[in-house]
Formats: structure tokens, sequence, C-alpha cells
């Protein structure tokens, strides 16, 4: 949460929020390259708040890490393979699904 990218995680009106713009408008395809594009407002580790976009750019590096792929479906297989195995099946988590945007 120190990223130094400018966010504003809520806002009114709600639709002005970049958290809802990347999850619901403009960014919903590819949060990931959505959250990548924006502007610094802050040097890297020096200003902390709570960013949707740092957090959708972590997974989008997790997924890397895990599949050369850009396919969505083989990206969403492999991250959904290992977060049940390495995460819900060890914590006792039966009900959790996890959600994929359109670049997976």
């Amino acid at each position: 949460m120190r990223s130094g990218l400018r966010h504003l995680e809520v806002s009114d009106p709600p639709y002005e929020a970049d958290t809802v713009r990347m999850l619901f408008l403009d960014g919903r395809d590819s949060m990931a390259a959505h959250a990548e594009a924006q502007p610094l407002e802050a040097e890297p580790g020096r200003q902390w708040e709570y960013s949707s976009n740092t957090t959708v750019i972590l997974a989008d590096l997790a997924a890397r890490a895990l599949t050369p792929s850009s396919d969505p479906a083989e990206r969403r297989r492999v991250v959904g393979d290992y977060l049940r195995s390495r995460l819900f099946e060890p914590l006792g988590m039966k009900s959790i699904v996890p959600e994929y945007d359109a670049a997976g």
C-alpha cells in the first residue's frame, strides 16, 4: 500500500472512484493493465494509501509467476489450482470462489 500510484479508493459520486472505474467501467476487461497505467502521485515507498489498484497489480504479478501464458483461460486455471491447493484447502476454505476479469 505504498506503491505511490495515484488512487482514489472511494468518492462521491461513487463512479468517480478509481476502484469503481477499474472494477466496473473502463478497466473492467483488464484491471491490471488499468491499474498499471495510473500515474504516480508520490515516490514509491514514501506514502501509505489503501489501494485496490496495488492489490490487482500484485495479483497479476503472481499470475505471471505461475504461468507465462497470456491466455485468460489458462491463467484462471493455473491461478485457481494454486489458490485451491496452497491456500484454500490447507485453511479449510470450502465455499470461496475466486473471481477474474476478462484477461484472467
